[in-house]
């Protein structure tokens, strides 16, 4: 048994070994992930602290479960709203168990171990594309694609059970890929236990990744109905789905006992009210087509982002869909086909299962909709387990020539050019989007406290606009623009006075493009401001609230205020 393990370790080390730049390429996507786990401020990825808090259920809970009944988000009273499987809650809760770990405090430590999740998978997407008799080239250059999807690394470095979607999806196409090799000759003992584990860990994370392999799994069998026989079937792998069966079948058995649904969640993240005028059916699918379009080169989470400058997205989009079109192009084409006719049917099941997955969530968010009257789940990060392998059937199926030189080329071309288009702009568009957020003040009571008398030079060429004002119950929220136009001077920051009285200061740095091409120059183009201020006294009236804007030089000018008397 050792010299068996022994044998398969020194194997495994050979394999990588003799695919160096992959291996290079596998490292360089991992650490970009890091980089973004590291670097994106906690909760601002897509539903990150509904999963810490389900972790948190798990860590506390003695099954390493989540509280599906009434379990809140840590620091509301919200209740969860999320329904996915516990795999990912359950892994991650037991180390939390391990070593004592907080889901808040530690939120790093999490988002690493879902780094690592999407590490492997990526290491068995190189292992597939090697049993598909690609070049470590290739392979290296659909990675290096990857990095170029800002969303991608994005998801990877975050707290979402999307990362252990990941490693089980590709565990899956990577069994499938060893069965779809034609030059193995007998079983393949090692295929059938990959795919296993990949759908047990598949069917125990997400829905989105189930309805996927079982349409994947159906139109494989579909595409090979004349050579499987479903008795020989059977009789061939009968361990894998016995065990398959006892453990995800127990799983929803007892969660249908249990909780009444094979999907519960505590609550909801939104309520019935049906929208007044709603969408046809054809009008969501524009809208669905449209949003998924334009979010496809964006970070889409609570601190939305572009890096990926304007003139630059038709590259993008060029990198994207060139090796599909290709495909298309290949597929429908036998002078370009290759004779692999396994692989031919793996990629057409990949293909049926995609448009099969897309109308599962149209349909289902279509009906969402009409309930809810909200155009949600209308993002591409879903489907990111397709990538690199969406792009791997044209360079697995089509012959060598010009046309695959040429695609190949364009294609390594656009993601090196989206490349260094976007990755040197994430962080820092992050932090520009995270300045621009509005301040949060808390106001507090200065009984007791000295006042003292400054003097301070006042300018009279301030102008700008305070675009919304409210005072309710002690809270204060307000937005606008400032600029001195004699001087083309921009404001550094605004102070906040309830009459003759200090409250606070904020900076003015958001980005006003509107205030720029109004005024006619850059210099006026970081002009905005935004803020909320809480617990001032309920007396004051919005007309008592008072801004002045404070330049370089220490001076301040008044800004006025159209909603009050001056």
């Amino acid at each position: 048994m050792f010299q068996r393990i022994h044998r398969s370790l020194r194997q495994g080390l050979n394999t990588w070994a003799g695919m160096p730049l992959a291996l290079f390429m596998l490292v360089f996507v991992i650490l970009q992930g890091v980089v973004m786990a590291s670097h994106s401020p906690l909760s601002y990825p897509p539903d990150e602290m509904p999963h810490l808090s389900y972790i948190n259920d798990s860590i506390r809970s003695p099954q390493a479960l989540p509280n599906y009944s009434d379990g809140k988000i840590m620091g509301f009273t919200q209740t969860n709203y999320l329904g996915h499987p516990p795999l990912y809650y359950s892994a991650l809760g037991v180390v939390g168990k391990l070593f004592s770990l907080n889901p808040k405090a530690d939120y790093l430590i999490f988002r690493l171990i879902g780094v690592g999740f999407v590490g492997l998978g990526l290491a068995f997407v190189v292992l597939m594309a090697r049993e598909l008799r690609l070049t470590q080239t290739t392979t290296s250059l659909l990675l290096f694609a990857c990095a170029s999807v800002p969303m991608f690394s994005y998801i990877a470095g975050s707290v979402s059970n999307d990362t252990l979607l990941y490693l089980g999806m590709t565990m899956g196409f990577y069994g499938l890929a060893r069965m779809a090799n034609p030059a193995r000759n007998g079983p393949d003992a090692l295929a059938p236990v990959v795919l296993l584990v990949g759908l047990l860990i598949v069917f125990l994370t997400k829905a989105t990744g189930i309805v996927f392999m079982i349409l994947l799994l159906g139109a494989w069998g579909m595409r090979n109905f004349r050579r499987i026989h479903p008795v020989v079937l059977v009789r061939s792998y009968w361990p894998h789905l016995a065990v398959f069966s006892v453990v995800v079948g127990g799983y929803y058995v007892y969660t249908l006992l249990q909780h009444g649904g094979v999907f519960p969640s505590p609550g909801r993240l939104y309520g019935s009210t049906p929208p007044a005028e709603p969408l046809d059916l054809a009008g969501y699918v524009r809208e669905y087509v449209g949003s998924m379009w334009r979010r496809l080169h964006g970070i889409m989470s609570h601190l939305s982002i572009t890096p990926i400058g304007d003139r630059w997205q038709p590259v993008f989009y060029t990198m994207a869909c060139l090796p599909i079109v290709g495909w298309l192009v290949a597929r429908f084409s036998t002078p370009l086909l290759t004779s692999n006719r396994m692989a031919v049917r793996l990629f057409d099941a990949m293909a049926l299962a995609t448009l099969g997955t897309v109308v599962v969530h149209v349909v289902f968010g279509y009906r969402a909709y009409l309930v809810n009257g909200v155009l949600s789940g209308l993002q591409p990060r879903y489907y990111m387990y397709l990538l690199p392998v969406l792009w791997l059937p044209f360079f697995v199926l089509c012959q060598p020539g010009w046309f695959k030189q040429t695609v190949t080329t364009l294609f390594a071309a656009s993601a090196l050019v989206v490349f260094w288009a976007s990755a040197p702009q994430v962080l820092l568009k992050q932090h520009q989007a995270l300045q621009e957020l509005p301040r949060n003040i808390g106001y507090a009571d200065r009984d007791g406290l000295e006042a003292m008398s400054v003097r301070l030079p006042r300018r009279l060429t301030t102008e700008g606009n305070v675009e919304t004002l409210t005072l309710t119950n002690g809270e204060l929220r307000a937005k606008g623009w400032v600029y001195d136009t004699k001087l083309g001077d921009q404001a550094q920051r605004l102070w906040i006075l309830a009459g003759d009285e200090f409250v606070s200061s904020v900076p003015v740095l958001i980005k006003r493009d509107d205030v720029a091409a109004a005024l006619g120059t850059q210099r006026a183009l970081n002009t905005g401001f935004a803020f909320t201020a809480r617990h001032l006294p309920t007396t004051l009236t919005p007309c008592d609230v008072r801004l002045l804007a404070e330049y370089r030089d220490g001076s301040v000018g008044p800004l006025k205020n159209d909603l009050c008397p001056q």
